[in-house]
């Protein structure tokens, strides 16, 4: 079981839809426990960034996820702080807990890496946390409302450091819902559960990686939260956040094989007023573009340019959007496959005004 401490706090720290969570202390060990894992499966039950698996045994996985770039999407960083058995994700390595650090240039070039932590340690605070992976010096800071946050790496035996720092401009959401609905349900991405923190908002960095940098005042960032008791069994994920404009949105098309279909997700906000939120497969379509690049992929490369978006929000029109990446994507020995690119998009309402920002794209196939 994850060993769990309450804090000496006397009073509780008043959260979404007016819950009350009192400071907590998580001390995550090294390796998989024995046992089944239960799981907080509403923001009711739990703070919203806090831990959501009773435990982390040889199938179950949760991660924190963290990303900023630049707003003319030629640099950025991103990092996922993982609770995990390795072997879940075709990975040799002795600690079940361990992160993925990417890091995108300017020059077009990018480093990805894999990092192994000892015991993690996650504090809870209102709905928020901060986390420190012990062993790399590398970990999060966020505040109570999820209003900021601040993630740290100090590795100077692999020359990486520096601070990214990210302070919110959009509710906290879950896949359909906004967070101060504390009776929704989180794990509905193909049993997967999903908890926004920060769907979009102003970013700094100053990240140092060898003798290149990831620096900018004016980004965006973005961060979320997942965990589950096995990942969906999909063949291939496009997963995409961005802000352009007056629009905040995210975008998942995952394909199950030729039997099955697909999974969608879309979430499409304009000055903060939510459009479309939906599951219906008939809302979203994404397709990769350029470099000889297939649909549906059939794996890490080709790399595509870029990205395309479509979403129907019915009677609140369409709206398309295009994704151009700056630079490729280093690979990972990560299930079938990760790829990872920021770039810049423009779009809009369909026969309206088009706006210009800047998102990130993946590609994922990490089912093994």
């Amino acid at each position: 079981m994850l060993a769990q401490t309450v804090l000496s706090a006397a009073t509780c720290i008043i959260g979404f839809a007016r819950n009350c969570w009192f400071p907590r202390t998580f001390s995550i060990a090294p390796q998989p426990q024995d046992g089944m894992a239960s799981y907080i499966t509403k923001g009711s039950e739990g703070p919203w960034d806090g831990p959501k698996s009773s435990l982390i045994n040889s199938t179950n996985f949760e991660w924190w996820y963290f990303d900023a770039a630049s707003r003319s999407g030629d640099q950025g960083v991103a990092v996922w702080f993982m609770n995990s058995n390795p072997a879940r994700f075709g990975l040799d390595l002795p600690t079940s807990n361990w992160f993925i650090f990417h890091a995108r240039f300017a020059d077009g070039e990018g480093m990805d890496l894999v990092v192994p932590a000892e015991s993690a340690v996650i504090n809870t605070f209102g709905e928020g946390s901060t986390g420190l992976w012990e062993g790399t010096g590398s970990g999060w800071a966020g505040t109570t409302d999820l209003s900021k946050f601040t993630i740290s790496f100090d590795m100077p035996d692999k020359g990486i450091t520096g601070v990214v720092d990210v302070t919110s401009i959009a509710q906290p959401r879950s896949a359909i819902r906004l967070a101060k609905d504390s009776e929704a349900d989180l794990m509905n991405i193909g049993g997967m559960g999903w908890a926004i923190g920060a769907p979009s908002g102003k970013a700094i960095a100053h990240v140092t990686v060898g003798d290149k940098k990831v620096s900018f005042t004016d980004g965006r960032g973005y961060h979320d939260h997942n965990w589950g008791s096995s990942l969906p069994a999909w063949l291939n994920w496009y997963a995409i956040s961005a802000e352009v404009g007056p629009f905040v949105w995210t975008a998942i098309e995952a394909y199950k094989g030729e039997e099955g279909g697909y999974f969608k997700n879309s979430w499409l906000s304009l000055n903060g007023n939510i459009i479309l939120a939906s599951f219906d497969e008939d809302s979203l379509f994404v397709r990769p573009w350029g470099n000889g690049a297939e649909y549906p992929p059939k794996g890490f490369d080709p790399q595509p340019l870029g990205v395309t978006i479509s979403f129907d929000a019915g009677t609140h029109g369409k709206y398309e959007f295009n994704l151009t990446s700056h630079g490729n994507s280093p690979g990972l020995p990560i299930g079938k496959g990760l790829a990872k690119w920021f770039g810049s998009i423009e779009g809009g309402k369909v026969g309206g005004d088009s706006y210009h920002g800047v998102g990130m794209f993946e590609w994922l196939d990490l089912a093994i």
